[in-house]
């Protein structure tokens, strides 16, 4: 998608994720709250933006910034106001890396949770959500690491990493992968499929 295109993705994700969300999220995970040029709204746009993206880089993503895009996410950080943000990606590199993956879990939840609200009912008078479950499976390179965590079958050679996902069934809307060695957690199947299902709701 190119980035001319993404003006709706951006509304969007203002509505899915605004500014208190992300202000709750920062105290809820004890990150630091000074001011800087790469704040945390814009830091998951611009990794949104940049996988949306086919042409986007860490450079293109900073050329945005230093052209006061998108304005709805800029600080007001003094290099901000003054222009004088630099084109270099370090800044930008170091708050990626620096951004807990529980931020972009949490983010991915709040967004398929706004998503999934304008569903239709999956049959007349049925208000609650229907999911598909789709599973599948990965055989990994035989190393004495992956055989640890992802033992093989007995007749197998190879570690085999099981997947899977939640598809809400009236807009396709997928959560988070569930991923391992054995996706059924304590209550077999049943508890597996509530668990892939859940999503947002399981925080």
């Amino acid at each position: 998608m190119p980035s001319s295109d993404l003006g709706g993705v951006l509304d969007l994700y203002g509505e899915a994720v605004p500014e208190h969300f992300f202000a709750s999220l920062e105290q809820e995970l004890g990150l630091s709250v000074r001011r800087r040029i790469f704040t945390l709204p814009l830091v998951v746009w611009l990794m949104v933006s940049q996988r949306l993206d086919p042409k986007a880089t860490l450079s293109t993503s900073v050329q945005q910034v230093v052209q006061h895009r998108p304005r709805a996410l800029l600080s007001k950080h003094k290099r901000i106001r003054e222009g004088t943000v630099s084109c270099h990606t370090g800044a930008y590199s170091d708050a990626r890396q620096a951004m807990p993956l529980a931020v972009a879990e949490k983010v991915a939840d709040r967004v398929l949770d706004h998503l999934t609200q304008s569903r239709r009912e999956a049959l007349p008078g049925w208000s609650r959500r229907v999911f598909i479950l789709d599973g599948s499976s990965l055989e990994m390179p035989h190393t004495a690491e992956l055989v640890k965590a992802y033992p093989p079958h007995p007749k197998s050679h190879w570690p085999v990493l099981l997947m899977l996902v939640a598809q809400e069934l009236t807009t396709a809307f997928g959560g988070a992968a569930l991923l391992g060695a054995d996706v059924r957690p304590e209550g077999g199947e049943r508890a597996s499929a509530d668990r892939a299902a859940s999503g947002p709701a399981s925080g």
